[in-house]
């Protein structure tokens, strides 16, 4: 299931005017395992992604809710307020919806949660405009530092679909297994011959 707002940053707004996280956690999925029991049902049989903010969301809703045991971000958003590091614009709806104040902001920022205890994948392309290679290596790192379970992916392509297609074709196997533990198989190679697990996520 895909689901979209434009500037959401699939978040509540700090006002209470917008619960988008609430919408997909305490409506959209209910809803969707009530109607599709075969479906869903625990954390091990659902899986999150996203890419760009849906990155930045896909982080957030794994490790905010706890709803997901796999998250994939594709050239996520790693943003901290004051929210210099990006355009105008984004800024703008950042504000809407964040705390400026960074420890009011803390159970949004990716640094601090690291995709929670999901099992994560973090991909971009090498010619990503926004210059996000670095960013994803630190980010690499402070995971590898505190031992979440993380692949990162490295893959010629901009900030596009040109990139993101293929890359999420890569992944949906992964994405696919249920259970703790499964085998995840590499991007060469995603998920050869596993058996389709069950999955509902954004």
């Amino acid at each position: 299931m895909a689901v979209t707002h434009y500037r959401s940053w699939y978040a509540d707004r700090a006002d209470g005017s917008f619960p988008y996280e609430q919408f997909i956690t305490q409506e959209l999925i209910p809803i969707l395992e009530a109607r599709h029991p075969e479906f869903g049902g625990c954390p091990e049989a659902r899986s999150v992604a996203g890419l760009s903010m849906g990155g930045f969301g896909s982080l957030n809703l794994a490790a905010r809710t706890g709803a997901f045991s796999k998250c994939l971000a594709l050239s996520p958003a790693l943003v901290e307020p004051p929210f210099k590091q990006v355009q105008w614009f984004i800024r703008w709806s950042l504000n809407r919806i964040f705390p400026l104040d960074p420890a009011a902001f803390a159970p949004w920022n990716p640094w601090k949660h690291l995709g929670g205890s999901a099992e994560l994948v973090v991909g971009w392309g090498t010619e990503d405009k926004y210059g996000l290679s670095d960013t994803c290596r630190t980010f690499a790192r402070v995971c590898q530092d505190r031992n979440p379970p993380l692949f990162l992916e490295l893959c010629p392509g901009g900030h596009d679909w040109g990139y993101w297609t293929p890359a999420f074709k890569r992944w949906t196997p992964w994405l696919l297994v249920a259970g703790e533990g499964g085998t995840t198989g590499s991007p060469q190679e995603p998920a050869s011959g596993i058996p389709f697990g069950r999955m509902i996520g954004p």
